[in-house]
């Protein structure tokens, strides 16, 4: 099958060598090395595969100079290439029936994405007042903008304060016909409600930055938790240039991390009163908390992410 050109959105440096290392022998002793000293070969330890030398080459290169993205791609070129040819890399859109993946550990899934940046979700519902209420002033700007404009005027002429007193009420009043608009648009809601969920949001989620695949097959979402800096350019331009649900398809290669098996549980037969025993109970205790947010759906599957590309 001819190769595709892989367009990056994500690559996990440190995870690919880490594997690469134990794939391709000795590539350890240069992954280790300072990031701003060249590596040298050592005539002692040889690469037994024509892409475990390629591999070590690219390390003999300057590992701080600017060109050391473009060996990243091409050394995950390789990698992919590796894990394949040793069968270790399930493609699972090939598969209609998902059956038993509890049995497969790197695995591929291809297709159209969206995006969950949490930490944008988070600043939109703690700014979520202040934004509604200038979109609303904007889309009301024509009629409600020449009337406070008049009054305004108004009040600068009007010397008694029983006078000024009155047209100050007619503006309150229409604030508040402005705020009752808001409301029913939803463009604004309760302060306390946005300022709770935004407490959520934190302690749940965390900043975290996920990627999402619907299976095209049946039901199934296979996810992703992805380290923002392994990201080849920052989210906002991700997000602009694909949109949050994306129109052209891309593949994560990863590590399956969940897919239904059963959670061990926390059981301990020290006494009631150990300190150890209320430790274990507080951990089940934030475990099932914290699945409120993060725990695994019933129809998904977790990836622990190496590459997010798009095949061209």
């Amino acid at each position: 099958m001819e190769n595709k050109i892989k367009s990056f959105i994500y690559l996990d440096n440190d995870k690919m060598y880490s594997i690469s290392s134990q794939l391709f022998e000795g590539l350890t002793e240069y992954i280790l090395k300072d990031s701003k000293v060249t590596a040298t070969e050592d005539d002692q330890q040889k690469m037994h595969t024509f892409s475990g030398s390629i591999m070590r080459e690219l390390f003999q290169y300057e590992r701080g100079s600017s060109e050391k993205r473009y060996f990243h791609d091409y050394a995950y070129s390789l990698f992919e290439k590796e894990l394949t040819e040793r069968g270790l890399l399930s493609t699972i859109e090939d598969c209609v029936d998902l059956g038993d993946m509890t049995g497969k550990q790197f695995v591929k899934v291809s297709g159209k994405a969206y995006f969950n940046d949490y930490k944008a979700l988070k600043e939109t519902f703690g700014r979520f007042n202040e934004i509604g209420t200038a979109l609303g002033y904007i889309q009301c700007y024509g009629p409600m903008g020449e009337v406070l404009t008049k009054i305004d005027e108004v009040t600068k002429q009007i010397n008694d304060r029983n006078q000024k007193a009155k047209v100050s009420q007619k503006k309150n009043a229409i604030d508040s016909v402005f705020k009752r608009y808001l409301q029913e648009q939803g463009l604004i809601v309760n302060e306390k409600f946005a300022e709770n969920l935004v407490k959520l949001y934190d302690f749940g989620y965390k900043d975290m930055f996920a990627v999402h695949i619907p299976y095209r097959f049946s039901n199934n979402v296979f996810a992703s938790i992805l380290n923002r800096e392994f990201l080849k350019e920052n989210e906002e331009s991700l997000i602009a240039k694909y949109s949050r649900r994306t129109e052209v398809e891309f593949s994560i290669v990863g590590l399956l991390t969940q897919c239904g098996g059963d959670k061990a549980m926390i059981d301990s037969d020290a006494p009631e009163e150990s300190i150890k025993k209320a430790s274990l109970n507080f951990t089940s205790i934030i475990s099932n908390l914290e699945d409120t947010f993060n725990g695994r759906l019933g129809n998904e599957y977790i990836i622990d992410p190496i590459a997010i590309y798009r095949e061209i």
